[in-house]
């Protein structure tokens, strides 16, 4: 087990309430025992000041979806789920663009098929504005982690090949650096492979309009209240100076680069990770050290220092 059962959904769109029920409700969800998690949820409600709102949403839809829905094997590491009455295309169609797809990000950053995905795609019911993740998100689920893509992303190849870039990126990430990766730097390798940069973000970065913020404070902006429309820019900002920070290091070493720095977590002998527990080393400071020789406050000055001469 990669990390505490609930820890991803927290991570990502805020908790929905540490307390012993709702801990039993994502004991479901992350077992992707989601008609158990709905029917566990909807007798709780949204908690108390509403804390379980945003849990409750995700759930919901994901219940909507797999109670309509068909499971199928299109590899032995791809389950495909989705309503086929309403598919655009075939659904071997579907499976075909998704595999190739996720061979495009797995050969960028050299990573290897092999653990169980399962992509689900979400019913149109669900792509409401307050869906969290309602454009796409990735669960580190058992036993397989977990895409959800919108059903309209269906209805546009190239709109489908990114939502399945930056999403399988996360598995790729995931499963590299065994979940030790943090959430800023996990964006920032989904957004290399996605694609689909903000320029006019970047130079709002570059020249100081918008802040540039340290490790921390860039974490934490994922967290933000995405239904507030001011909130909701400073997680637009968080995307896209994590962009920025991963684009600087694929510039350094290529995109393969990103796949051995998540490879640096994990490759320690078991006395060096020992030592770097006893010491409070940072993982993310060690595995910068071994692949591109500097840290992460290094890390954070050259990408600014990068993005003023890509944009200024």
């Amino acid at each position: 087990m990669r990390k505490r059962p609930w820890a991803g959904l927290a991570a990502k769109y805020g908790a929905a309430g540490e307390n012993a029920h709702w801990r039993v409700i994502f004991d479901h969800y992350y077992w992707d025992r989601v008609e158990q998690a709905y029917q566990a949820a909807k007798t709780l409600g949204a908690g108390s000041v509403a804390s379980g709102l945003v849990g409750f949403r995700m759930i919901e839809g994901e219940y909507v979806t797999r109670s309509q829905s068909t499971t199928r094997a299109a590899t032995d590491w791809l389950d495909v789920e989705a309503v086929e009455s309403t598919l655009p295309m075939a659904w071997s169609s579907l499976e075909r663009s998704l595999i190739s797809s996720c061979d495009h990000a797995a050969k960028r950053i050299e990573f290897e098929h092999g653990p169980k995905t399962l992509i689900s795609v979400l019913t149109d019911e669900t792509n409401v504005p307050w869906m969290p993740g309602r454009h796409g998100y990735c669960m580190d689920k058992f036993p397989y982690d977990k895409i959800c893509i919108p059903a309209s992303s269906l209805r546009d190849s190239a709109d489908l090949e990114h939502v399945i870039l930056h999403e399988y990126a996360h598995v790729i990430t995931l499963n590299l650096s065994n979940g030790q990766c943090p959430l800023w730097l996990d964006e920032a390798v989904a957004m290399v492979a996605g694609g689909g940069v903000d320029r006019r973000a970047w130079r709002a970065l570059a020249s100081g309009a918008a802040p540039w913020l340290p490790p921390h404070d860039l974490g934490a902006a994922y967290l933000m209240n995405r239904e507030d429309e001011r909130e909701r820019s400073s997680v637009w900002l968080a995307y896209q100076q994590s962009a920025a920070i991963g684009f600087y290091l694929s510039s350094l070493k290529g995109d393969q680069g990103l796949g051995d720095l998540m490879r640096g977590y994990t490759n320690n002998p078991l006395l060096v990770d020992l030592m770097m527990r006893i010491r409070g080393a940072e993982p993310t400071d060690e595995a910068l050290k071994e692949v591109y020789g500097f840290g992460i406050a290094e890390l954070f000055e050259g990408s600014l220092e990068w993005l003023r001469t890509e944009v200024l």
